[in-house]
């Protein structure tokens, strides 16, 4: 579908809007799927993408759970396709960024923090920067490389640049040994 073209004002827009329920109390609005065609090779893809400009910056793609006047707001699903096969190593993953982000920022609202939650392990490739708390029940395995021989980086704890008290503490109030 294609809605005019502009060469010196705004394209067309589109916009796709489901039945709206508001009389009987429980009434929900209708639902809008977009799907990808079925192939006997491969599933056709879904392709979504904010516009594109030759002398300007790129339009934004912009994915919102609902909105709700009373109750709790829709969330934002994003999930990789399942197998029939029962494997899981044959189920698709969720890229966020994988070729040409400059940055990718999660959980932030502008000056209040968003409450962000990993589960399952967590392997970072690259630098990793804590700059409030880390929480868990135990932390195992903090190194810098995996190699035999010959570490090429280091281990470093410190504390910030600003403040006044630019401590580093280890096991100040619950620890009952500290080995190295």
């Amino acid at each position: 579908v294609t809605v005019g073209t502009g060469d010196t004002g705004t394209g067309g827009a589109i916009a796709l809007y489901a039945g709206e329920a508001t009389a009987a109390a429980g009434a929900s609005g209708g639902a809008v799927s977009i799907v990808g065609g079925k192939g006997s090779s491969s599933g056709g893809a879904l392709n979504v993408s904010g516009g594109v400009m030759t002398t300007a910056a790129g339009g934004d793609a912009v994915l919102h759970g609902g909105f709700s006047i009373a109750q709790t707001g829709g969330d934002a699903i994003v999930d990789s396709g399942d197998t029939g096969t029962g494997v899981s190593s044959k189920r698709g993953k969720v890229r966020i960024a994988p070729t040409t982000a400059l940055f990718v920022e999660i959980g932030s609202n502008g000056s209040t923090p968003v409450r962000t939650d990993v589960f399952g392990d967590l392997t970072v490739h690259g630098g990793f920067l804590l700059q409030d708390a880390l929480r868990v029940p135990r932390l195992t395995g903090l190194n810098l490389e995996d190699v035999p021989s010959n570490p090429t980086s280091n281990l470093t704890l410190d504390a910030g640049e600003r403040g006044t008290q630019q401590y580093v503490e280890i096991g100040p109030s619950e620890a009952s040994a500290i080995n190295i």
